[in-house]
């Protein structure tokens, strides 16, 4: 839900989603870090920067991830 990437939980229910929205406004639109930071309600820009290292990191260390950020691009660029 669009409250859940947007909201403030820690747990990774939500944290890894929102982690993977904020890397995907990055790639995919090129918003700078604190205009994502600004989106996402977050105070400070660094959260971002930490979201697109781990994430970029983890789609060059796993093919499970890296598949799924595909599949991921291609629904948004298929709407």
């Amino acid at each position: 839900k669009k409250e859940d990437l947007l909201g403030h939980k820690r747990n990774k229910q939500f944290a890894y989603p929102r982690q993977i929205a904020m890397y995907l406004c990055r790639e995919l639109i090129r918003a700078s870090y604190p205009a994502i930071a600004e989106s996402f309600g977050k105070k400070d820009h660094t959260t971002i920067l930490y979201a697109y290292e781990k994430i970029d990191k983890e789609i060059h260390n796993n093919s499970e991830i890296k598949t799924m950020i595909d599949d991921i691009r291609k629904n948004i660029n298929t709407k």
